[in-house]
């Protein structure tokens, strides 16, 4: 309960959270956007394989280079953060698959930074000691968020019938 009332704890909890809404929503509707864009299943698939492939990079990446003393550890969770949600937010401004193909390549690189290094941060800015209830904490909160932001982004998008609003709006969440 006393790290609920932490606010740095809180700013790092919120912060998860409406990672964990924009990137889950995300990759779920990635290819149905792709194909309603006029993308075939195979290309729609490989937006998917962008994403992760890039994803995977960023977290073992973007912790190794947070090791290195470069950069504050700081600065590749915030800007983690803000690269995911422009790409995203940007999405729907872009038509040709080469473009779309790059705003999932900087939305994964960017996603896989940010998640790579939230641990780091937690232990660093709360403690080692602390590390197990905050992150245990965050992925609880996270995983109720997963699970009611699907049908949520689906009814959304049934009265609108456009992926734009959608992804523009999980990206400025983010």
């Amino acid at each position: 309960i006393t790290l609920l009332k932490d606010p740095i704890y809180l700013v790092i909890l919120i912060s998860n959270c409406t990672n964990a809404i924009s990137y889950t929503n995300f990759i779920i509707l990635l290819p149905s956007y792709a194909i309603n864009a006029g993308f075939n299943k195979q290309l729609a698939a490989y937006l998917l394989s962008i994403v992760s492939a890039l994803d995977l990079v960023g977290r073992i990446g973007g912790s190794a280079l947070s090791d290195t003393g470069f950069l504050p550890k700081t600065w590749y969770f915030v800007g983690g953060l803000f690269f995911s949600g422009l790409s995203l937010a940007l999405l729907p401004l872009v038509n040709t698959y080469a473009t779309i193909s790059i705003c999932c390549a900087i939305f994964g690189l960017a996603s896989g930074v940010y998640v790579g290094v939230t641990a780091i941060i937690m232990a660093e800015m709360l403690g080692m000691e602390r590390l197990t209830s905050t992150y245990g904490i965050s992925l609880f909160i996270n995983g109720i968020l997963q699970l009611i932001g699907p049908p949520i982004c689906g009814l959304w998008f049934e009265r609108t019938h456009s992926y734009a609003a959608l992804f523009s709006t999980l990206g400025l969440i983010t």
